[in-house]
């Protein structure tokens, strides 16, 4: 089997070509550590939803942005206009930031977390066109429908832009409360040149367009994503995840702020089961071993003072040889999702599973 990224070049060409939206229409077709924990049971109801339809996307609003230009550096006015919109109405503003090197998943784990709040999750979850430019409304199209045309992938994030996904997710339940989440994909190659440098005048510095969401008064939250299947990727994927953790650290300080942070262990169908078992069917034992490159990240990442930074080993399902999608699994975005909801709320959106059920599922590696 290949390791190549499922999600093919999408990115690179069709939200970077004006023609893009001439395409076919859609189809419209709390801790979360590796031993036994509990997690609210898996409602696999799936409701109806309405996608957009490429009237929806408005392309000829001239209001609407295209694209967001991943800015390394701002001018003092662009940096205090971002701050200024990014702090409007910052009590209802959830950022999750998804790190990793480039082709590591993090846009896939996004769409399976999209899949699985849309098809899955009791409520009614959409994307806010309010602030959405074009770009951003195509793709959460198409990172749905990838999941009923394994043919249609979507690829990595331009180094020149990035994406915030902002969803509006209502529970169907009115006991629990509705949120507001936007996901962002956060470039691989400025995660790099965060730990290479290299000749960049602001070598070794946060991008601007990060920075500030750091800075502003909206809640934050990091999945930083390691794929196991890269072991020989030069530099090591710990250095480049440790440099990032090490700035957000950092930025805590700066700001007195602490941020909730989740490990997911990418493409994990991929490691054999002899080896999840050797490790207990926990992540973070997993992460934490003397063999595992990973070590010198996650030895840091799980003993940070007063916090209780989680992981996962994560997976979407089955794939063929070809590595397209043949079965979806909802268990671990069931799981990405309830932690980043809690992390939220203080409490979780379904129903707490059975001691037992629970403990069939550790027994399985799914807990």
């Amino acid at each position: 089997m290949t390791n190549k990224d499922p999600f093919a070049d999408f990115l690179n060409t069709n939200l970077n070509d004006e023609t893009s939206n001439k395409s076919a229409p859609i189809s419209k077709e709390k801790p979360l550590d590796s031993g036994l924990l509990e997690f609210p049971e898996l409602d696999t109801k799936q409701p109806s939803f309405n996608l957009f339809s490429e009237s929806d996307i408005d392309t000829n609003s001239i209001e609407r942005r295209k694209s967001r230009a991943a800015t390394i550096k701002m001018t003092k006015e662009e940096y205090r206009k971002r701050l200024e919109e990014l702090n409007e109405n910052s009590e209802i503003k959830n950022y999750v930031i998804f790190f990793g090197i480039p082709d590591c998943g993090k846009s896939y784990i996004i769409a399976s977390l999209l899949h699985y709040m849309n098809a899955y999750l009791g409520g009614n979850t959409r994307i806010n066109k309010d602030v959405a430019t074009k770009d951003e409304a195509l793709l959460y199209n198409q990172m749905l429908e990838m999941f009923a045309n394994p043919e249609r992938n979507v690829g990595r994030t331009d180094v020149r832009n990035f994406f915030e996904l902002n969803i509006l997710f209502k529970p169907s339940n009115d006991l629990k409360v509705p949120v507001e989440m936007t996901f962002i994909d956060a470039s691989g190659e400025h995660l790099k040149r965060l730990y290479e440098g290299g000749n960049d005048e602001y070598a070794g510095e946060l991008p601007d367009y990060l920075e500030a969401i750091l800075e502003s008064d909206v809640n934050c939250k990091f999945v930083f994503v390691y794929d196991q299947s890269k072991t020989k990727h030069q530099p090591p994927q710990s250095e480049i995840l440790k440099a990032m953790y090490d700035k957000v650290l950092m930025m805590q300080d700066k700001y007195g702020k602490t941020y909730p942070k989740v490990l997911l262990l990418s493409k994990s169908d991929k490691i054999p089961e002899k080896i999840k078992q050797k490790y207990g069917h926990s992540a973070k034992e997993y992460a934490l071993a003397q063999e595992n490159d990973l070590r010198t990240f996650a030895q840091g990442f799980f003993t940070e003072r007063n916090n209780k930074n989680r992981s996962i080993f994560y997976s979407m399902g089955s794939f063929t040889k070809y590595d397209d999608l043949d079965k979806f699994d909802a268990d671990c975005p069931h799981r990405l999702f309830d932690w980043i909801y809690t992390s939220i709320t203080g409490f979780t959106v379904t129903e707490k599973k059975s001691w037992w059920i629970r403990f069939k599922q550790w027994l399985l590696g799914k807990e």
